[in-house]
């Protein structure tokens, strides 16, 4: 995949590399221009729940036979150096003593502030700046200053670390000793989310992002383009046929809405604040005055503030709650997403209402984890095929023609349509067929949707003329059809 840098504005919410997913034509060639995916923020890296087992830390993983070997133009062996030199993960821990980290805790604090505990050793930046979870850490502290390690992704070694690499270590050995599975594309979602998207203990709530830090946005495909690999994703690609890119959105916004929903259910039962603000849309409250007309019809439509009511976190459930039933259909489940849906539609209305009872969104929100899984299961089994990929994208176009909320729902939009359309070329170089002029004016389309979303005076209402022009083109069939 290619990539580029953006400076891009903080009013859309892209917070940080810009690593982008570009379509690819048959072979090694890219289209041009490219389609990309929407660069997301890697900021902050929450651990996951305490496991019971002990870390043994970045340093057990160096020696030169085992992934700290200097072959540049080799993954395998050379894991260790990649994550060291080029992965944000292993800064997370190192940014605590830049200036705006303490920025961010003093105005947290406010007059309560102490110096002496630095953002370094503040216990609320640890828990999602290092790998801390597992039941003990060296006193020495190395540990921590490891950053997001190893372990955080691939789970606490103690058990596992002189096993993994012999010969019969298998799925069986692995659930057994602790090593977490990162090749189901779904379990590796999990795990990103239980960090980028927050666990209790682990969050980004209202009062932090007031201080400065960034919020948590979430979106799995374009976090992996974002990383240099330390993994053969040939293989991740092999295992998933041309679907990859598929799953890749569509499992990675279903474990972002599980992860979600388990946060607020903390949240909701524990919480020391009730209602929680960053539960909720941030365009619902933060937008000019002078807004127009359109841009208020469209969040009325879809429950703005109307003194009763405000508009819940469409971030991490939009895909689900907006969608499941249009992927359902074109997958051939029809109906299977039926419960799902009606489920994420009254969980809308009670945790956006303004004086809604915690103890009853808490319930809700955790009866919704087994519908979320066996979602998850039905996207994974089911085959992915260039009818269903139109089908879809021509569904995603003619929902939005008319106009998208805000800047957030706009980007999920594109994410959707970039994906789908690379999907569909991934599919097509399987068959050994060349991308024809639709694909390629598709392409082009979907670029030039990505620069009137980053440009630094972007509104939602960019996306309408280049949508417009989107669903001219899905209207036409290439001569092979």
């Amino acid at each position: 995949m290619n990539s580029s840098q953006h400076n891009l504005p903080w009013n859309a919410w892209l917070l940080a590399s810009g690593a982008l997913l570009c379509l690819m034509s048959c072979g090694e060639q890219p289209l041009s221009p490219a389609v990309r995916v929407t660069p997301v923020a890697l900021e902050t890296e929450p651990a996951v729940e305490e496991i019971g087992r002990r870390l043994v830390g970045v340093g057990s993983c160096t020696a030169s036979g085992c992934h700290g070997s200097a072959k540049p133009h080799e993954i395998l062996g050379s894991e260790y150096n990649i994550w060291i030199s080029s992965d944000p993960h292993a800064q997370a821990h190192s940014v605590l003593y830049e200036d705006r980290s303490l920025k961010i805790v003093q105005k947290l604090d406010g007059a309560k502030f102490n110096p002496a505990m630095p953002p370094y050793e503040d216990q609320r930046c640890l828990t999602c700046h290092s790998t801390t979870f597992a039941a003990a850490v060296d006193e020495a502290g190395e540990i921590v200053t490891d950053g997001v390690g190893c372990e955080a992704c691939h789970g606490p070694a103690e058990d596992w670390l002189a096993e993994h690499y012999l010969p019969g270590f298998d799925d069986a050995a692995r659930e057994r000793l602790g090593m977490w599975d990162t090749k189901n594309l779904y379990s590796r979602a999990q795990i990103c989310a239980s960090c980028h998207v927050g666990s209790p203990g682990r969050e980004v709530n209202h009062d932090l992002i007031a201080a400065g830090h960034p919020r948590l946005q979430f979106e799995m495909g374009a976090y992996l383009q974002a990383l240099p690999k330390h993994w053969d994703e040939r293989r991740d690609r092999e295992r998933s046929g041309g679907n990859f890119e598929f799953l890749t959105w569509a499992l990675g916004q279903t474990a972002t809405s599980r992860a979600a929903l388990k946060q607020l259910e903390h949240r909701a039962a524990q919480g020391p604040v009730w209602p929680e603000l960053s539960e909720w849309s941030c365009g619902a409250c933060h937008h000019d005055l002078l807004d127009t007309a359109k841009r208020q019809e469209a969040l009325a439509a879809r429950g703005g503030l109307s003194g009763q009511t405000i508009r819940w976190d469409d971030w991490n459930h939009h895909l689900v709650r907006e969608h499941a039933g249009l992927i359902a259909s074109a997958l051939g489940k029809s109906g299977s997403a039926d419960k799902l849906q009606e489920q994420l539609a009254e969980m809308a209305k009670l945790a956006g209402s303004l004086n809604a009872n915690r103890q009853e969104v808490a319930a809700a929100a955790r009866a919704m984890g087994t519908e979320l899984d066996a979602w998850a299961k039905q996207i994974q089994t089911s085959p992915v095929d260039l009818n269903s990929i139109d089908t879809l994208m021509r569904s995603f176009v003619q929902t939005y023609e008319r106009g998208v909320a805000d800047t957030s729902e706009a980007m999920l939009v594109y994410d959707a349509l970039a994906t789908l359309q690379q999907t569909r070329l991934d599919t097509l170089a399987l068959q050994n067929q060349k991308p024809g002029k639709r694909d390629q004016a598709v392409t082009a389309s979907l670029a030039k949707m990505f620069d009137a979303l980053t440009k630094a005076d972007t509104t939602p209402q960019d996306m309408t003329t280049e949508l417009s022009e989107l669903a001219k083109l899905l209207q036409q069939r290439e001569p092979s059809e």
